[in-house]
């Protein structure tokens, strides 16, 4: 029941049009599951010396300093695994992934892709 009503509040944090509203509902989302068995994770994916990720990392500085947005580098082995399974190839890139580091989509855009297909 939990994973259930886990994925219903993951789908609620996408049920908004203003990004930073969005970004908002995810790290209460994340702090919320932290612990929990399939725990849904805020990634930012980055790289050193990188200066649109260096304006990342001071935009979501709260979030990184209070844990509900994890820094990866890009070439750690989370990174890659992160980027290799969801085909991602910029960063920064601000993410939202399941315990298995595959990125969660919103049902609507899942919906939008299968019917571009």
């Amino acid at each position: 029941m939990e994973q259930n009503q886990q994925d219903k509040d993951t789908q609620d944090c996408f049920d908004t049009d203003d990004g930073e509203e969005a970004i908002t509902r995810v790290r209460a989302l994340v702090k919320k599951y932290d612990g929990s068995k399939c725990a849904p994770k805020f990634v930012l994916l980055n790289q050193p010396d990188c200066v649109p990720c260096e304006e990342a990392h001071k935009r979501f500085a709260d979030g990184i300093k209070d844990g509900t947005i994890k820094s990866v580098a890009f070439d750690s082995p989370e990174g890659l695994e992160i980027m290799t399974k969801n085909d991602i190839s910029e960063v920064p890139s601000l993410l939202l992934v399941d315990c298995l580091n595959n990125v969660i989509h919103s049902e609507a855009e899942a919906e939008n892709e299968e019917e571009s297909v």
